[in-house]
C-alpha cells in the first residue's frame, strides 16, 4: 500500500510541477503555437508622438506549494475549473492630459510583449479617430485593429478571438468637478489572429469639449473558449462525487498504514 501511495505522491508532484510551468506567460501565433515571454504591457499613444503615461505591466506570478495527495487533489479541481479562463485575457491602459485632450489626435492603443531575446513587439494594435458630432459633443470611431499574436489561448483550427472594448472618459464638468462617464461597449466578433483591417466602429457623442483622461479596457476571447467551458461545467456536476471517491482512498491508506 505504501508503494500505491508512493504512486498517488508522485502524481501529484508531476502534475503541480506541470501546472507551475503552464502558468508562464505566454502568447500564441495564429497557428496555435505558444511562445513564452518576459511579460506584457498596454499603452496609449497619441499620434503627435506627445508623451505617454504606460500603465497596467504584468509580468509572471506564480508559488505553489506541494502539500501531499490532499492538496494535490484540490489544485486539480481548481486547474480544470479554470482551464476556461485560459482562452481569455484581459488588458488595459490610461493615459492623463495635463492640458486636456481636445478631439484632434488620433489615439493609439498597443498591446506590446517582451521575449526572453529583450525583444519588445506589438501583438495588438487599436486606432481611435476622433471625432465631432456638433460644437458641444465628440466621440471616437475605431477605424483599424491589428492583431499578431494572442495572449488568450489558442487552439489549432480556433485562430478567431472576439473583442470587448470598453471606454471610460472623465472631464471637468460645469460646476468644476471632475466627471467620469464610461461607453457602451463595443464588439468586434470573431477576429482572425494574424490579421489587421480597416473598420467604422463608433462610440456614443461624448457631451464635452475636451477630457481629462481616457482608459480603455479590452477583453479578449478565443472561440474555443464555449468547448472550455462545457468541460468545465461537466467537472462541476459531478465534483462531489469525484470528492467522494478520492477521500474514501485516503481513508483506507491511511487505515492500511
Amino acid at each position: 500500500m505504501k508503494k500505491n501511495q508512493a504512486i498517488l505522491l508522485l502524481f501529484c508532484f508531476l502534475f503541480l510541477t506541470h501546472e507551475v510551468h503552464a502558468q508562464q506567460l505566454k502568447v500564441y501565433d495564429k497557428n496555435g503555437n505558444p511562445e513564452k515571454i518576459v511579460g506584457e504591457k498596454s499603452i496609449i499613444e497619441i499620434e503627435k508622438n506627445e508623451p505617454t503615461i504606460q500603465m497596467n505591466p504584468s509580468g509572471i506570478v506564480g508559488d505553489i506549494l506541494l502539500t501531499g495527495i490532499q492538496g494535490g487533489y484540490e489544485w486539480l479541481v481548481k486547474s480544470l475549473k479554470d482551464s476556461k479562463l485560459k482562452y481569455t485575457s484581459n488588458f488595459s491602459a490610461s493615459k492623463y492630459f495635463t492640458k486636456g485632450y481636445d478631439f484632434k489626435d488620433d489615439i493609439i492603443f498597443k498591446r506590446k510583449v517582451l521575449n526572453f531575446e529583450n525583444e519588445e513587439d506589438s501583438i495588438f494594435i487599436l486606432r481611435l479617430v476622433p471625432i465631432k458630432t456638433d460644437e458641444t459633443k465628440n466621440g471616437f470611431k475605431i477605424t483599424y485593429i491589428e492583431v499578431n499574436k494572442s495572449i488568450a489561448k489558442i487552439k489549432k483550427d480556433y485562430a478567431y478571438n472576439d473583442y470587448k472594448i470598453h471606454i471610460k472618459v472623465s472631464a471637468i464638468g460645469d460646476d468644476g468637478k471632475m466627471v467620469e462617464k464610461e461607453l457602451p461597449e463595443l464588439y468586434i466578433p470573431l477576429f482572425k489572429v494574424g490579421t489587421k483591417m480597416n473598420l467604422s466602429l463608433e462610440t456614443i457623442p461624448i457631451m464635452s469639449k475636451s477630457i481629462n483622461s481616457i482608459q480603455i479596457s479590452i477583453t479578449e476571447i478565443n472561440a474555443y473558449k464555449q468547448k472550455s467551458i462545457k468541460k468545465a461545467e461537466l467537472l462541476e456536476a459531478n465534483e462531489q462525487r469525484l470528492n467522494d471517491l478520492f477521500q474514501k482512498l485516503l481513508k483506507e491508506l491511511k487505515l492500511k498504514e
